[in-house]
């Protein structure tokens, strides 16, 4: 489990790492599960063999959406048991909101404006991305009359990801610069009006908590668990423009009532889903 763990575009070496303890599993006759992996990108016909060779001697498989099915598909991984599941993370239920709303007090962020809350993270070199969320961030304060949270996914990176954005700014906005629990993240996100993030699991935990959400791209899993509930990014880290995001917030601020209406009924499905990998899990073991 863990994610995205079988690729090789953030790291080349870590594909091989994760594949010699699958491998040293099985030279020990453990039963393996890949458990609601994101598959991919794999990239090379070495890494590609590797996890073909190795992905078709584990017991059991399952993806957290349809392009890692595809994926396995595209590399010859057909032996295993294989099963399209959602990420564990669904499975977790909407949290009280008060952790959130003291952790805003706190920071001198609470109030009668609505709050649109921000994810970023660092990616390889790219700086125009950066350049559109300040201009972003400036013109939901100005046009909404809202006030920008940056919320750290990841400490501490994602902290100095959101101060380097927050230093281009002209108006008001706040970065939150602790380290949360998965709790106190979901409490954060659930006081939020709407949800704008690089990170995958802002996403989620924005679904999870009913909160409509705008997601940008970076990587496939992205695009992935959009895709899973009706929706598209608005653009990549080096093509998405002020002017595209600023009219996705604003389709989705007038009508919020609706995109939660229509969120939670897709992740409903979606956390049955997540569940089933814990089933399937225990039905292993239990062989």
């Amino acid at each position: 489990g863990g994610g995205s763990l079988l690729q090789n575009v953030t790291s080349r070496r870590s594909l091989y790492y994760y594949l010699a303890i699958i491998f040293l599993a099985l030279v020990m006759r453990k039963k393996v599960m890949l458990y609601a992996q994101g598959i991919g990108p794999i990239i090379g016909s070495v890494a590609e063999f590797a996890m073909r060779m190795i992905g078709n001697h584990v017991n059991l498989i399952t993806v957290r959406d349809q392009g890692s099915l595809a994926e396995l598909a595209r590399l010859g991984i057909t032996k295993p048991v294989i099963e399209c599941t959602a990420d564990p993370v669904l499975a977790i239920h909407p949290v009280d909101k008060a952790a959130g709303r003291a952790i805003f007090h706190a920071y001198h962020a609470d109030g009668a404006e609505p709050v649109v809350g921000i994810s970023v993270r660092d990616w390889q070199h790219e700086t125009h991305f950066k350049e559109v969320m300040a201009e972003v961030s400036d013109r939901i304060v100005r046009e909404l009359s809202a006030r920008v949270v940056f919320l750290p996914m990841q400490f501490p990176e994602d902290v100095h990801a959101a101060e380097s954005i927050a230093e281009r700014t002209h108006e008001p906005c706040t970065v939150l610069k602790d380290e949360y629990t998965t709790s106190e993240f979901l409490s954060l996100v659930g006081n939020m009006d709407l949800m704008l993030a690089i990170r995958l699991h802002a996403l989620i935990f924005a679904g999870v908590m009913g909160v409509p959400m705008i997601g940008i791209s970076y990587d496939p899993k992205i695009d992935r668990f959009l895709d899973s509930i009706g929706e598209k990014p608005v653009g990549s880290l080096d093509d998405v423009t002020a002017d595209e995001l600023m009219a996705e917030i604003r389709r989705k601020w007038n009508d919020k009532a609706v995109f939660r209406k229509r969120n939670a009924e897709l992740l409903a499905k979606l956390r049955d889903l997540a569940a089933r990998n814990a089933e399937l899990a225990l039905h292993l073991i239990g062989e």
